[in-house]
């Protein structure tokens, strides 16, 4: 944490992070359907929901809701281009950790 912070001090870049406490939450939020959403867009940027679902095999309605999910958590984002509402991914990758800290108490 404290290297984020200097590295922000000095004004370089600094990834985005996102942390959940509860594994089983990582787990919700990353299911198969939304890692295949995330894979797409890290090949395909700027795609309608439409085309996507389309190109995942997948309904509008549920890709539009996993679409929706990703960017409350700030993975997915959203541009108007051409009279449409194009979906994207800013970053080169996304890393997903699962690190468990057991003890005995």
């Amino acid at each position: 944490m404290l290297d984020r912070i200097q590295r922000w001090e000095q004004d370089d870049a600094v990834p985005h992070v996102i942390s959940f406490e509860d594994p089983n939450h990582l787990k919700q939020i990353f299911s198969p359907h939304r890692i295949d959403i995330i894979r797409h867009l890290l090949n395909n940027s700027n795609v309608d929901i439409p085309e996507l679902a389309k190109n995942l095999g997948q309904a509008v309605e549920e890709t539009k809701d996993d679409i929706q999910l990703l960017e409350k958590y700030k993975i997915i984002f959203y541009r108007e281009k051409d009279k449409n509402t194009k979906i994207y991914i800013p970053y080169e990758n996304v890393k997903i950790e699962n690190m468990w800290v057991l003890s005995s108490r």
